[in-house]
């Protein structure tokens, strides 16, 4: 898993304006990339990942290559059959840092196999900025550092209830523990933003 892939992700979702399960999709790919955009997970795993069918995970990644944000490149076995397409995210090299060979617009690519197309860091002010009133700051940290202590939790939820009053607790908790689980802080705006995103909570959005 990249980091640098997955905020590359974010950044795709907020200026193209994907769709929630367009941007799952490439948050996904995103997961499985290394540093260079590279990686080649299915059509199945991506689905089953982000909790969608097949099929649409195809129109997504479709969607995805349209816009130019994906290039697919057909793998093959010893034997000659269709294995998952190499992805290439067209994620910005660092400067002074050679570009990939497959990001030059001269280099040609295997065509894509019509039997198998393959299928944040948000930075933010550090979490919490501000406890909830009437609540121990230590509290909400031991909380997010893994306390189940019911006082701790209870602190913890009265913050994301002051928070975000119009998101239900699990999806802040679903938030939570995405943005983590993609190598990035789970800080108040990535999880405003990644609520904005997959929920189109447009009152989260800022």
């Amino acid at each position: 898993m990249s980091v640098k892939a997955s905020a590359w992700a974010w950044e795709q979702a907020r200026s193209n304006g994907l769709s929630p399960g367009t941007f799952l999709t490439l948050l996904r790919l995103a997961d499985h990339a290394d540093d260079e955009g590279v990686c080649w997970p299915g059509i199945k795993r991506i689905a089953e990942a982000t909790s969608q069918h097949d099929r649409s995970v195809r129109r997504q990644v479709g969607e995805l290559e349209d816009l130019g944000l994906l290039k697919r490149e057909e793998r093959l076995r010893e034997n000659g059959s269709h294995r998952s397409n190499r992805i290439f995210l067209p994620i910005p090299p660092p400067d002074n840092t050679p570009v990939p060979p497959w990001q030059n617009a001269s280099t040609s690519l295997t065509p894509v196999s019509p039997l198998e197309p393959s299928v944040e860091p948000v930075k933010g002010n550090s979490y919490p900025p501000d406890p909830p009133r009437g609540k121990s700051s230590s509290a909400v940290e031991r909380a997010l550092n893994g306390s189940k202590r019911q006082r701790d939790v209870d602190a913890l939820r009265a913050f994301d209830a002051e928070q975000f009053p119009s998101v239900a607790p699990e999806a802040v908790a679903n938030a939570r523990w995405r943005i983590k689980k993609g190598g990035a802080e789970p800080t108040v705006e990535a999880i405003r933003n990644f609520l904005c995103i997959t929920l189109d909570k447009h009152q989260s959005c800022g």
